[in-house]
């Protein structure tokens, strides 16, 4: 599948470079600027990438809604149960009942919704009540959506900072990540990633105020967004320190409002100003740790070897080699991206109950640039394979309730 996709691309890619200038540095080969009059043959070579990324896209759905329907036949699952695992009945009980304005004891975890960011499930409580369609339903047909829009985003958040092949390749990866079967669940990443790498190509471009709005709205997705605020105040600090753009300072200064408002929110709705910290330490047992369980999780496979959900970790692992060693090779991306996709690891790394997890990982797009610069074409392919079967049997282990996503 890929291979053909790529043969395809080859001719619409070959000579192409991204034409946005990464403002946080890094290197990028850029290509001679194009005549006037080849604009339009430009406007549809991209149009015909993006064609290429989403037909791939809508293969690697048709995997996962096969592998999900396994999972379902086989568990006697009804649909709502297998396409909302996990996070999925929370979020459910966010549109159908809003936030309860206590804080749960121990032993009512089923109304711990607190713990999960309100963005996603408002646009699902908004398309629900325009259509008519039952929640979970619109959730899934949302989030399939948002998942074409998301590989797109990617793609072209990588042109602004990588050579056109380079980013183009980086895109095929997205999609065939273990992560992007959330793609087709019940869950908020795939709003986050569309986010999180609009932010990215925004703040590439200068746009301040939009990366600011956009951030916020990131923020108020999902907690690992956070990364998007250290981004804006790095590219701040470029701009200003070479432009002295002090326009630069309405990112920063926006991007953290959507987490900060949901956290008021909750402090009116329930008394406590630190109701979502509590919540998530009372059901979750996450809290910052300063990597301790993360040490445990690399040091104790012969005690967690049972447990499918760290064997899936310690596959993450592997993907982290994978990026540490393509650093090691020499590639590199800017500043901005960089410190986005750190404060994710840091988070993987320094609180309890994160880790490398595949949907954690999907956040950190940025680390398929560098493993892309790594590797040769045909190594690419191979890698998309591997990991488009792993992202079938994520998808099937999240829906049979084997591995907690």
């Amino acid at each position: 599948m890929f291979t053909q996709l790529l043969r395809r691309a080859r001719l619409v890619t070959a000579g192409g470079a991204p034409t946005d200038d990464p403002p946080e540095g890094g290197t990028v080969v850029r290509a001679p600027a194009a005549p006037h009059g080849d604009a339009p043959h430009a406007r549809r070579e991209r149009l015909r990438t993006s064609a290429l990324i989403l037909i791939a896209y809508l293969l690697s759905r048709v995997v996962v809604l096969g592998a999900v329907e396994v999972a379902r036949r086989q568990q006697g699952l009804d649909w709502s149960r297998a396409f909302a695992p996990w996070d999925g009945p929370f979020y459910v009980a966010i549109v159908e009942h809003g936030y309860p304005g206590f804080i749960p004891e121990p032993g009512q975890g089923h109304l711990a919704t607190a713990a999960f960011f309100p963005l996603f499930p408002m646009l699902v409580r908004g398309l629900s009540d325009v259509t008519g369609a039952p929640v979970v339903a619109t959730g899934v047909v949302l989030n399939t959506l948002l998942g074409g829009v998301a590989v797109l985003a990617v793609h072209a958040a990588g042109r602004a900072v990588l050579p056109a092949r380079t980013a183009f390749l980086a895109a095929l990866v997205v999609v065939a990540m273990p992560g992007s079967a959330t793609f087709s669940l019940f869950m908020s990443d795939p709003l986050l990633v569309v986010l999180a790498a609009s932010c990215l190509l925004l703040l590439a471009r200068h746009r301040w105020t939009s990366a600011g709005l956009v951030a916020m709205a990131a923020t108020a997705t999902r907690p690992n967004a956070l990364g998007l605020v250290a981004a804006a105040a790095v590219a701040s600090f470029l701009a200003l320190r070479r432009d002295r753009d002090v326009r630069s300072l309405v990112a920063p200064a926006l991007a953290p409002l959507g987490v900060l408002g949901y956290w008021g929110f909750l402090w009116w709705h329930t008394g406590r100003p630190d109701a979502w910290f509590v919540v998530q330490e009372r059901f979750w047992h996450q809290g910052l740790d300063f990597g301790i369980e993360f040490a445990y999780i690399v040091t104790g496979f012969s005690e967690l070897v049972h447990d499918h959900t760290y064997l899936v970790m310690w596959a993450g692992f592997f993907w982290l080699a994978l990026a540490a060693w393509a650093v090691w090779r020499g590639a590199r991306i800017p500043a901005v991206p960089a410190t986005y996709t750190l404060v994710l690891l840091a988070q993987m790394l320094a609180y309890s109950g994160v880790g490398p997890r595949p949907r954690f990982l999907l956040a950190a797009f940025p680390l398929v640039w560098l493993v892309v610069q790594a590797l040769r074409e045909r190594a690419v392919v191979a890698l998309c394979g591997v990991l488009l079967v792993t992202q079938a049997l994520v998808a099937w282990a999240y829906a049979s309730q084997y591995v907690i996503p």
